[in-house]
């Protein structure tokens, strides 16, 4: 028990990536690119003495010739070996978001982590602030009991009028505030022990606000988010407000 206290807690993050991409689809920040928010999560991965023991599985959806016109094909024959933390390739056809984030909940629990190791669900789509990970690991540090993080400070809470009666508990954590929220996108943190839990609700319970609805009506589970955002969904209009994320974007490098 006394070792724990300094044992590294365990990070496994799963990015879930497709080659195709429409630009049209959502409405995007005019710097956004996907291979800018892959670069700014590698550079955040590739500070010395990170406080969590991370590694990075990308769930890969699609065939051999998507996989070679990607620029993550790119990356790992020129940079891969050399990456400090970890990573894996696991192709798969899903075919769409939604038997893609299924797929990637069956390939975790498949590898019967410890309970209390963290999953990380990460869409292709997010950037993150320099030192989240030292963020997080301080909040797992000073409170054990979290079900689900978010590290995204949802912006539409701010401007429509369905939430101008919400209440929110604001702790404060390590060094940083967090705020508990309804719900929040497909990229968030459950410990393994939770996940086992709660997959089959997840998978059943529709789109994102609608699983974690009945996450809270059936399971009573709680989220919580931070203020500032630690990352960013890159949304056009409801970015986590307060952060130059077009500096974060533009300042990671080129492959």
């Amino acid at each position: 028990m006394f070792l724990d206290k300094f044992r590294k807690k365990n990070l496994h993050i799963f990015l879930r990536h497709v080659h195709i991409y429409n630009p049209e689809a959502k409405a995007r920040p005019s710097w956004f690119s996907i291979e800018s928010c892959f670069l700014n999560l590698i550079s955040t991965l590739s500070k010395p003495d990170l406080p969590l023991k991370v590694d990075l599985t990308v769930m890969f959806d699609g065939d051999d010739t998507s996989f070679n016109d990607d620029f993550l094909s790119t990356y790992m024959k020129n940079h891969g070996v050399q990456f400090p933390v970890k990573i894996k390739i696991v192709q798969f056809h899903g075919g769409s978001d939604a038997r893609s984030f299924h797929h990637t909940i069956d390939y975790i629990l498949d590898q019967n982590y410890s309970d209390d190791d963290w999953i990380y669900f990460l869409e292709n789509d997010y950037l993150h602030v320099p030192n989240w990970i030292n963020k997080l690991s301080d909040l797992f540090d000073v409170n054990k009991n979290h079900e689900y993080v978010s590290l995204y400070d949802h912006f539409d809470k701010y401007l429509y009028d369905q939430y101008d009666e919400l209440e929110s508990k604001i702790r404060f954590h390590g060094n940083h505030h967090w705020r508990s929220t309804p719900s929040t996108c497909a990229s968030f943190l459950v410990t393994s022990k939770i996940l086992n839990e709660d997959a089959q609700i997840i998978k059943t319970g529709g789109g994102d606000h609608e699983f974690f609805t009945a996450l809270a009506n059936k399971n009573s589970r709680k989220i919580i988010s931070p203020i500032p955002g630690l990352s960013t969904h890159c949304m056009k209009d409801f970015l986590s407000p307060g952060i130059d994320w077009e500096n974060i974007s533009n300042s990671s490098k080129t492959i």
